[in-house]
């Protein structure tokens, strides 16, 4: 079926003012199409055709500012920045829209684009949008390019918008530039973009009063492991930036025990939505819900959730100024990349591999072996605290390499899933524990910007060499930085152009009665004694806490054919292994866990995300019987599954292909509401 083409054409030589009445005639296609929203009747009506669209200040990630000359509120100012573009071939159009007009308070962010055509110097292109917060409005921009500011001759370029809120406005550049160009996009335009940049979060006196010392997370409990000084390079942020010329994306670590996304009253707005918003403000092509900023979970880490003492306020404003730096640096530093993606290793039973064990097995469950899977096992299980398959382990060290033209890297992206816990309680020195030394050593052998992912390390503990923490630390590195040279040299290149990602903001009910008396209590226990001061400092308002249901952050973010899921906590395997099974990364049809990096704390840090939920009593009997922790750190019994089957929905909602109920679980929250925690109003 040949599919109706339509353009706003106008003579070339129609001044500016008439140009942006155009939008009237947006207006009146509106009307034609009736109430049904425009997006989706436009990507039924219109074909797209080859070409780019873009639009901004003067300067990189600034936005264009426009004079609106008539639509809702004409005689004001608004401000916007767009890059939009369709190839031959391609399944859809990529690209991103932030509009902004202050004086109505209206605020567009894309979440789509579905349309795209040009005719000469004009284009057009229709999609979704999250406006004020609410997501699935649809839009349709109009623009005409002009002639370059300040060229003889040149006038203002036009600048239109229409949404199915009611809302338009049609106006003139007062700064910036739009480019139109039809036909395929160049060479220049198509490659992926990559950044990348670090910076220390080792305290000093200057931003940790009174003595430059902070607590130490991750053993026991309370405020008993002060910090002493910095082991090695000690502890820093570090930020991968990938652009495909429409969307980009930021994926950044963070050397911490953990942290949130948002942090109570009091603390300031240094959570990890608060950056990912510093960052947008700043550079508002890169949009916050496309930044994940995850912790090592190390623990010879700061103690930045509160558990074990605690930080001051003004270290908690050092690493947001760290982080947006070098968030922004990454960003700044773009340039044309080669990227490649590759793994070795594989999921394996943790008795069955030298790096990695589990603190769980299912030595008494019924054996049930599959084809694919000789040593699965099922209910029942005779000995406490086992229970099916929770001996597997994800021992796969996947890397994402990005290479300048000339072979030089850029940087290299590692993700592995083992806990950050090498070093022991007695340890008092600031340290990434194993992801900082790995990074260290990948980043002399290839050179570039490492940045050290942890995977789905819930009940996974690296294997750790004897000697003392140094060596300890020094062995495991070398043995994970070498697992992740092979598998750069085995890389292959990533497939396809696209570049997207999505937040969603879920809520839990939290049953963990203990857990909840800490979130409440901990600070009064620094009254009684050091062992009990667990001034917990996650926010405890909405939308964050009301009451016992927690709300946290689930991200999916993709890079061609590569999947990234952030997740609030320390997910089990088996979360990793439901979102690999029931979404296809890729090449399409071809089980490839290389092609699925999922982040652990990631935006936020609700503890351990047990999966299945059916599992959690068998970690209860661990809890009783070994004093494992797993249970204890636990929020609520359904978690983990609430998380899996979120980032599916995220992975499908970037556009891979998959099953959202392919786990029966998904079907509690196939109904969820898809809030952006971005969007919101800040704590």
């Amino acid at each position: 079926m040949h599919r109706a083409h339509f353009s706003f054409v106008r003579p070339a030589t129609a001044t500016a003012r008439e140009a942006a009445a155009s939008s009237g005639a947006l207006l009146v296609l509106f009307a034609m199409l009736g109430a049904v929203p425009v997006a989706a009747q436009l990507s039924d009506l219109v074909a797209s055709t080859p070409g780019r669209a873009t639009g901004g200040g003067q300067v990189a990630g600034e936005l264009a500012e426009m004079s609106i000359l008539r639509g809702t509120s004409a005689g004001g100012r608004a401000s916007f920045g767009f890059d939009a573009q369709f190839a031959s071939g391609d399944t859809a159009p990529i690209g991103h829209l932030t509009f902004l007009d202050r004086g109505v308070d209206e605020t567009v962010k894309s979440t789509s684009i579905d349309t795209f055509t040009v005719t000469g110097n004009r284009a057009t292109f229709t999609g979704r949008a999250t406006v004020n917060g609410m997501a699935g409005i649809g839009f349709l921009v109009e623009v005409q390019d002009l002639g370059d500011a300040g060229s003889a001759g040149a006038m203002p370029d036009t600048f239109n918008i229409v949404l199915d809120d009611g809302y338009s406005a049609g106006g003139v550049l007062v700064n910036g530039n739009l480019q139109v160009h039809e036909g395929e996009p160049g060479g220049e335009a198509r490659p992926f973009r990559v950044g990348a940049a670090k910076r220390t979060l080792n305290p000093t006196v200057a931003v940790a009063p009174p003595d430059g010392q902070v607590y130490l997370g991750g053993y026991g409990l309370g405020a008993v492991r002060r910090s002493t000084g910095v082991l090695g390079s000690g502890a820093w942020v570090r930020a991968f930036v990938v652009d495909n010329g429409a969307q980009a994306v930021a994926l950044v670590e963070s050397d911490n025990q953990g942290a949130f996304a948002a942090y109570e009253l009091g603390r300031g707005a240094v959570g990890a939505i608060d950056i990912a918003r510093a960052v947008e403000a700043l550079r508002p092509a890169l949009a916050a819900d496309h930044i994940v900023i995850a912790s090592d979970h190390s623990h010879a880490g700061q103690d930045l959730i509160g558990v074990w003492g605690g930080v001051p306020n003004e270290y908690l404003e050092y690493v947001k100024a760290q982080t947006v730096a070098a968030i922004i640096e990454a960003y700044d530093e773009r340039e044309p990349a080669d990227l490649r993606v590759g793994s070795v290793g594989g999921i394996v039973a943790g008795d069955r591999t030298s790096i990695l064990n589990s603190q769980f097995d299912d030595s008494s469950c019924t054996a049930d072996p599959t084809p694919t899977d000789p040593g699965h096992t099922r209910l029942p299980c005779t000995e406490p605290g086992d229970f099916p398959d929770w001996d597997l382990v994800d021992a796969s060290v996947r890397v994402l390499h990005a290479t300048r033209p000339d072979g030089s890297t850029i940087a290299t992206l590692v993700n592995f899933a083992a806990h950050s816990t090498v070093m022991g309680s007695g340890n008092r020195l600031v340290s990434a524990d194993w992801p900082g030394p790995t990074a260290d050593k990948v980043e002399a052998a290839l050179g570039g910007t490492a940045v050290v992912m942890p995977a789905a390390n819930g009940r996974t503990q690296p294997d750790r060499p004897a000697g003392t923490d140094v060596e300890k630390l020094d062995a495991y590195s070398t043995t994970i930085s070498g697992l992740a040279l092979e598998a750069v040299a085995s890389a292959a290149p990533v497939a396809g152009s696209r570049v997207g990602a999505r937040k969603r903001l879920i809520f839990e009910a939290a049953d963990n009665a203990a857990l909840l008396g800490l979130l409440f209590a901990g600070q009064a226990g620094c009254f009684v004694t050091p062992n009990l001061c667990a001034p917990i400092m996650r926010a405890k308002t909405p939308p964050w806490q009301t009451g016992n249901v927690i709300g946290t952050v689930v991200s999916a973010l993709r890079v061609g054919d590569v999947l990234f899921t952030g997740t609030p906590g320390e997910p089990y395997p088996q979360v990793a292994f439901g979102i690999q099974d029931a979404v296809d990364a890729g090449a399409p049809g071809v089980a490839d866990i290389s092609h699925h990096f999922l982040f652990s704390l990631a935006d936020d840090q609700l503890g351990y995300l047990i999966a299945p939920a059916e599992g959690v009593p068998a970690a209860a009997e661990q809890t009783a019987l070994t004093g494992n922790d797993n249970f204890l750190f636990n929020v609520a019994a359904t978690v983990g599954d609430h998380v899996m089957c979120t980032a599916i929905s995220l992975a499908l909602d970037v556009g891979f292909p998959g099953d959202a109920l392919h786990d029966p679980r998904c079907v509690a929250w196939a109904g969820e509401p898809d809030l952006d925690p971005t969007a919101l109003p800040p704590n």
